[in-house]
Formats: C-alpha cells, structure tokens, sequence
C-alpha cells in the first residue's frame, strides 16, 4: 500500500483536527496502518476582520485542492477521497473544473469519494437567520444555501462525466462516489445528503458524530474501511499475497486472498469500471500459449469473479468432453 492514499477533506468552519477519532482507529488498524493519510486543510473562518484578507469561495477552494493533490500526493499513484459536509461540495467543484478544463485524465489515479453529511441539496438550519445577517456575507455560507446555481452546476458536471462515464477521456473520468448521510442530523437531512446519487447510504450519528466513530465496529469504520479496501487494495498492482479482506459473515474476521496458480497471487478489482487483472490459466494451450482469465472482485456482491474469453470456454469444453470419454472407456 505504498502507492495508495486517502485524502481528507474538512467542513465548515472546521480543521483537519476534526478526522482526529478516524486517524486514530486506521493507525491501530494492522488492515489499514501502513495507508497513507492526507489531509487537505483550508481556511474557513467565521469572521475575517483583515481587510487585507478574505474568505476563500468554493472555486479557490477547489484550485486549491487541485494544488494539493498536485504537490502533496504527487508520489500516489491511487487516491480515495474522504470527505465531511461543505467538504463533499469543495471536491465536487474540483472534480467538475477539473473535466471542464480538459483535464479528465488527471482525475484516473481517483478511484473513489466518499462523502459524509454533505449538504448536496443545501442546509436549511437557521436559513432565515443566516440570510438575515447583513453585515456577515461568508463566500462558503452562501453556498450552502439551497438551490444554489453553482452547486446545481457541479452537481451535473459530476453525474454526466465522473459518475456516468464509461471511458477515461479530456472531458470525462469514471469515479465512484459514495454519499452518506446521519439518521440524526438536522443539519444536513438524509434527503439533501443523498440528493441525486446513485449510492447512498444511512449511518448512526448526527452532524459530527457521524465522524467520529468509537471502535474498529462503528458502523462509520466499517463503512470507510470497506470503501477504502475496495478502491486501493483490491484495485493495488503490488497487492501482497498476505493482504486479506473483511469478512461478510464476521465482524472484523478477515478472510484471506488466496492466489489462483503457484506462488502468483491475483489482483482481483472492482467491477466499477476500475478495469481487471488478468491471471493466466492453470494450464497452457496446445500451442504453448497461456489462457488468460479476468480476476475481477465486486465489492457489492462481495463475490470473485471468474472470466474467460469465448476461445478459452470452449477449449475447456472440449477437454472435459475428452476427460468424459476417457471415463467411460
């Protein structure tokens, strides 16, 4: 897992402190202790009463986290990108800039976002009061408003090109985005969180509780682990042959990747369009060739998936029906 990290992104009026309980519960985790982990921190301040300075809008914010992952995670080759309320907001601009500057290709080594509590359809608390404080115009508080025509703007940019694409292109990426959303929270209901995508899902918490999570069975972990293990390890060329995976049927038992032939050990991925991995067959053609065989691993069904080409099938068809005659002789 040298080459994988997850990078954190922070709310409103929030700081890097505040992944603090998560931090804790991956660098005990042996399953995920040696990930890498980034945290993208921005300014987002209540007041700023420098007249030589502002409050950084979504667009800044969104250049910034370009930057970062630029410079700061330049040296990995796959990302997983963690993110709390307005910080969901903040990546979807990124990624929705990102293909409308023809920079698509960029976003590949991105293989999954999670997003918890992010206000997709806006946070209506205190809206009334929020909208009558006059003298207190915050760039990122307007944001969150609902119905917010920039946010509405990202929001398609990122289903049509980054959800919805099939291929890796100028304009268009395939990432799968995943956003959560607290059975207690008021301030960003379950119904903004979900909004428009496809997969979403509820966890036990409120605004910030959601990220803070007690123990390795906190819903919350389980829930980020079992996204991070499929987007970096299960997709991971250099996957090592002791990497193991959780356990369907216990909670936190690990099951372990067995490899298909010899000493080899397959690279199994996800079935979301992140590609797969071929393994050669456990015996050679009679032209000397090796069959190959898609490994593919699909984190929904949590199954292995055996794929062979039509040519591969049908010799093995013809060899079992020579093995059924020979038993019948």
């Amino acid at each position: 897992m040298k080459d994988v990290a997850a990078v954190f992104v922070h709310g409103l009026f929030s700081t890097s402190d505040t992944w603090k309980c998560i931090d804790n519960l991956i660098g005990s985790d042996p399953e995920l202790s040696a990930l890498t982990l980034l945290k993208f921190d921005y300014a987002s301040p209540k007041y700023i009463f420098n007249p030589l300075r502002r409050v950084p809008d979504f667009d800044v914010l969104a250049d910034s986290l370009q930057t970062f992952l630029e410079v700061e995670a330049k040296n990995y080759s796959k990302l997983a990108i963690i993110s709390h309320s307005q910080g969901g907001l903040i990546v979807q601009r990124f990624l929705a800039r990102m293909v409308s500057n023809a920079r698509g290709e960029d976003l590949a080594r991105i293989k999954r976002v999670i997003m918890f509590a992010c206000p997709n359809s806006g946070s209506e608390i205190f809206l009334l009061a929020r909208k009558s404080l006059k003298i207190w115009r915050h760039p990122q508080e307007r944001e969150l408003r609902p119905i917010n025509e920039p946010v509405t703007n990202a929001h398609k940019a990122v289903i049509n090109r980054i959800i919805h694409a099939q291929t890796v292109a100028s304009d268009r990426c395939p990432i799968t985005i995943r956003a959560y959303a607290g059975d207690l929270d008021k301030i960003v209901t379950p119904t903004s969180a979900r909004s428009v995508f496809p997969d979403t899902g509820v966890i036990p918490g409120d605004h910030f509780s959601i990220i803070r999570p007690d123990s390795h069975s906190h819903r919350t972990y389980t829930t980020l682990k079992d996204n991070l293990i499929a987007a970096l390890v299960l997709d991971s060329d250099s996957l090592p042959a002791s990497a193991t995976l959780p356990s369907s049927g216990q909670s936190g038992a690990p099951v372990p990747l067995r490899a298909v032939q010899g000493e080899q050990s397959p690279t199994p991925t996800s079935s979301e369009e992140l590609g797969s991995h071929h393994q050669p067959a456990s015996e050679p053609t009679q032209s000397g060739e090796e069959l190959p065989v898609i490994v593919r691993w699909n984190p929904r069904t949590r199954t292995v998936d055996f794929i062979v080409t039509p040519e591969t099938a049908l010799i093995w068809v013809k060899d079992l029906g020579q093995e059924g005659n020979q038993g019948e002789r």
